[in-house]
């Protein structure tokens, strides 16, 4: 968990100082705060993690299955004969 927080903390830390411009100090508590109540919010739903990666890897399978293909046909100039 401890590496996961730090790592989301540092990534936050990055998005808030690239948009605002505000001391170092100050940011690492708005970025702590956030993830404290996003990471309190998470518990209190108890979400099940098997449904968001069904939900999330649905479309992106189909996406390689189905769709990159067909990018690939149209935008490689060797594959224009399966047009």
């Amino acid at each position: 968990f401890l590496g996961h927080f730090l790592g989301a903390r540092e990534s936050l830390n990055g998005l808030i100082n690239k948009h605002f411009n505000l001391p170092e100090k100050r940011v690492d508590r708005i970025s702590v705060a956030a993830l404290f109540f996003s990471i309190w919010a998470a518990a209190i739903m108890n979400p099940s993690i098997l449904g968001m990666m069904e939900a999330l890897s649905g479309p992106v399978i189909a996406m390689i299955l189905f769709i990159m293909p067909m990018l690939a046909v149209y935008k490689i100039e060797a594959m224009k004969q399966y047009r």
